[in-house]
């Protein structure tokens, strides 16, 4: 499949090095498609028997950095939300050789979650107001909306991930 130009960003050529890809978002538009990519240096917030939003969640911090990413990766590139769009979802984890990641189903539950807007949450959970404008951010309405997802761990010299958002056709 080719893809079509980006709008913003493209990543250096040769670069070898993910750490000096961070900061990358990329976002492509065509009639009925759109993808929105963006990288964040840390381990994904793994969903747990605690909520990954909860201040003594051992992913909270992870929590607050994805959200932080995708706030930026969507002021950025000028990106509001999928809306109730059908969605696809790529996550790739990367670590030094010798370094397991973790578990990537409780990743995939733990960005899916994040990613999505918070509004139903705070009707049944409670106000996250501590976590400012964070709270607003969101993607999709609802994690119901990923239809197909792909995982994968690869080495890199730095621990990350990356999230890949594509709507569906």
């Amino acid at each position: 499949m080719l893809w079509p130009e980006p709008h913003v960003l493209e990543p250096p050529l040769g670069v070898r090095s993910r750490r000096a890809l961070a900061g990358l978002c990329v976002l492509r538009k065509t009639p009925g498609m759109t993808v929105i990519r963006f990288e964040v240096e840390d381990l994904p917030p793994a969903k747990s028997q605690r909520s990954v939003f909860g201040l003594r969640s051992k992913h909270y911090k992870r929590t607050r950095r994805l959200l932080e990413e995708a706030h930026r990766a969507k002021s950025r590139l000028g990106f509001s939300t999928f809306g109730n769009a059908p969605l696809r979802l790529d996550v790739e984890v990367w670590a030094p050789i010798g370094m397991q990641p973790g578990d990537g189903t409780n990743y995939l539950g733990g960005i899916a979650d994040v990613l999505e807007e918070k509004a139903h949450r705070e009707k049944t959970s409670g106000s996250l107001e501590y976590l400012g404008y964070r709270r607003h951010v969101g993607l999709y309405r609802n994690d119901r909306q990923l239809k197909e997802i792909h995982y994968r761990e690869s080495v890199g010299d730095s621990i990350g991930y990356s999230v890949s958002l594509r709507e569906l056709e």
